[in-house]
């Protein structure tokens, strides 16, 4: 039978170590180095744009929120002015129209206040001009 060597030659393990050292080594600095890199790279990217997204949904949220509640704001602002123009051109139609009854009725008595003496004028006038017509009828039945 052959004999095996079982003790191993110091220099090629030596040799081996340095060889897997540099293997090691350059595995280390062209293939993971890199990766690492890129993978904390695209994970920076990634988490850190779920985060802005995030922040800034937030932050949209947060926009819509104000800007309901200034629009519901100004909703009550503008149905408080509506009720005070309103309230305000009822009073004044109320108060012109109590105005415009008053003259009505101021007009309307003076009318017939004048109504009234015209007829009485008149009525004197036919009275004086009845008389006369009736003098003169009178006259020139008995007198001819």
């Amino acid at each position: 039978m052959s004999q095996f060597n079982l003790i191993p030659n110091p220099t090629i393990v030596g040799i081996q170590f340095c060889i897997f050292m540099f293997v090691l080594v350059l595995i280390k600095n062209l293939f993971i180095k890199p990766y690492k890199l890129l993978r904390e790279k695209r994970q920076a990217l990634t988490i850190g744009t779920k985060q802005e997204g995030e922040r800034l949904f937030e932050e949209n949220q947060n926009l819509m929120n104000s800007i309901e509640t200034s629009i519901k704001e100004g909703q009550e602002k503008a149905k408080n002015i509506y009720q005070e123009i309103s309230g305000a051109s009822k009073e004044e139609s109320e108060k012109l129209v109590t105005e415009s009854e008053k003259q009505m009725q101021q007009e309307l008595s003076n009318l017939q206040s004048q109504i009234r003496s015209d007829v009485e004028s008149i009525g004197n006038e036919i009275k004086v001009a009845s008389s006369k017509i009736s003098k003169e009828v009178y006259n020139k039945i008995y007198n001819n």
